[in-house]
């Protein structure tokens, strides 16, 4: 499995709002199968690219991100999202092509955009050349016409402020908290008793007391 993997979205104005409200929402790293993008571009208004296939374009770069299947389920059950409103291509570190879905355009990347990616060359790895004015940036496995795609920024604004959490909302993260305090304490008896298994099977196991050790309490008493 790749260890970092790319994304590239091209999208009607829909499906962009869509997008944007479910990066508004408080807690979303959790919710979100696609993370806020590294970079995004709108089509200038005297190309056809708003015409012919969609007026924005996104790209980003996630750590052991989703695959193209979850993504794509993810805009279809979350955002209620049908696949004629984007399309999508996604490529792992590893991987040579492009995986594309969605039936806004083709599977080809979008048009005015270059792959600038790593190939393998013998035994080198060289990176694309980009066409003549083409911007390249980092962190982005594609290039785009500047005269065509202009970059675009998003206001992740929520429409409402800070609002303090309800007392059910503090059970439940209070609950979540000592959930997460017991699997930490039981991964660490777990590893103890790998440990001590290892060494009686080596024959150096040692005594019981040898291995006694304390561990912080869960349910700590509340203030």
């Amino acid at each position: 499995m790749s260890y970092y993997t790319d994304y590239v979205v091209l999208c009607d104005k829909l499906a962009f709002d869509r997008l944007v409200e479910a990066w508004k929402l408080k807690g979303m790293c959790d919710i979100c199968e696609l993370y806020r993008p590294d970079r995004v571009w709108s089509a200038s208004g005297n190309s056809e690219s708003s015409e012919s296939t969609g007026p924005y374009l996104l790209c980003e770069c996630i750590n052991h991100g989703p695959s193209i299947w979850d993504v794509e389920n993810w805009m279809d059950e979350e955002l209620g999202l049908d696949s004629r409103h984007y399309s999508l291509w996604v490529r792992g570190e590893d991987d040579e092509e492009w995986r594309h879905c969605g039936s806004l355009t083709d599977d080809k990347l979008p048009e005015h955009t270059a792959d600038v990616g790593y190939y393998e060359e013998g035994d080198e790895e060289v990176k694309r050349e980009p066409p003549a004015g083409y911007i390249t940036y980092e962190y982005c496995e594609i290039a785009v016409d500047p005269t065509v795609w202009v970059e675009y920024v998003i206001d992740y604004t929520r429409d409402e402020g800070i609002k303090p959490p309800s007392p059910e909302e503090g059970q439940l993260t209070a609950l979540a908290e000592s959930l997460d305090r017991i699997e930490d304490l039981l991964d660490r008896i777990l590893d103890r008793a790998d440990d001590l298994l290892q060494r009686m099977s080596d024959g150096t196991g040692g005594t019981n007391r040898q291995y006694q050790r304390s561990f912080p309490n869960p349910f700590p008493p509340s203030e």
